[in-house]
């Protein structure tokens, strides 16, 4: 399968992305978030991993 990084925020966009990018066009989908701050990033790794991501990164910035 071919591969993707995708930047990921968490929200309903980048969300949908990622199952339609690995279901329409066969792509195993990484995300990237970057930390500006946010307290949830948890929650945002965790919901990247459930909708079907294969591996997700947290960069401080």
């Amino acid at each position: 399968m071919k591969e993707l990084l995708l930047l990921y925020s968490g929200g309903l966009d980048t969300s949908v992305m990622i199952k339609w990018m690995n279901e329409n066009l066969g792509y195993d989908v990484s995300t990237l978030t970057l930390d500006i701050g946010n307290n949830d990033l948890k929650s945002i790794r965790e919901k990247a991993e459930a909708i079907g991501a294969v591996e997700t990164f947290v960069e401080d910035v």
